[in-house]
């Protein structure tokens, strides 16, 4: 009789033992989905980790208030509920703006990273002078000529006219950049190059523009000639 007792009393044991691996192993999943929902609260509806501040950088042309301003981010907003891509659309359409890029900087900033346009000649409108980059885009238009940039006449206004020019003016070495008075541009294909003294290189497109600049050079410094055509690189004239 005592070993039908001694075997109830361990099955009675075991399903204790099994029923409080059941509630420890539900209390277990109990909390973890309660930490889960405070988790979520935290993140995306707690003004703990809202947005407070938008953190802008790489910007000298633009002032960051500026750039705060036209992000428009949701301030007070969750920051996992903030989307990054509008906010890099608004900032984009800045026309000193060439890239930028918005990420979320935990637990409450915004961070905005601008790589503005640089300029690579300018021109004279109506008294006011535009800044042109490599791409030919006209962004800034300021009172005053800024220094140590080429200037560039011309009435064309398409963006690829004006990225051959800029490929011109990029590409030639520095000593011959050094001497530009101005660069004129009556048309397309037709770029011609002012120095200093009345002498005049004629370029035509902005095609193999490196090259062109090295013949130029090479020729400035071994002819007096006033008119240089380096339009056929292999082939430059020279009178």
């Amino acid at each position: 009789m005592s070993s039908v007792g001694d075997l109830n009393r361990m099955r009675r044991g075991r399903r204790l033992k099994d029923r409080r691996r059941r509630l420890l192993i539900s209390g277990i999943a109990a909390l973890v989905v309660l930490l889960l929902l405070v988790a979520g609260w935290l993140v995306l509806l707690s003004p703990v980790l809202a947005l407070k501040q938008v953190v802008v950088s790489g910007t000298s042309l633009l002032t960051a208030e500026e750039v705060t301003a036209t992000a428009a981010a949701p301030m007070g907003r969750p920051l996992a509920r903030v989307a990054e891509q509008p906010i890099a659309d608004r900032v984009a359409t800045l026309p000193q703006v060439q890239q930028v890029r918005v990420v979320r900087s935990w637990p409450t900033s915004l961070k905005i990273e601008v790589t503005e346009r640089q300029p690579a000649f300018v021109i004279n409108r109506g008294g006011r002078w535009l800044l042109v980059d490599e791409e030919g885009i006209a962004f800034v238009s300021l009172t005053e000529r800024p220094e140590k940039l080429i200037e560039v006449r011309t009435e064309l206004v398409q963006p690829e006219a004006l990225r051959q020019v800029a490929q011109v003016t990029g590409a030639m070495p520095e000593d011959l950049a050094g001497q530009v008075e101005r660069v004129e541009v009556p048309g397309p294909d037709s770029i011609k190059v002012g120095l200093r003294g009345g002498r005049e290189i004629f370029y035509g497109s902005g095609a193999d523009a490196e090259l062109k600049g090295q013949v130029a050079g090479a020729l400035v410094r071994a002819t007096k000639a006033k008119w240089i055509d380096v339009s056929a690189p292999g082939h430059p004239a020279t009178r």
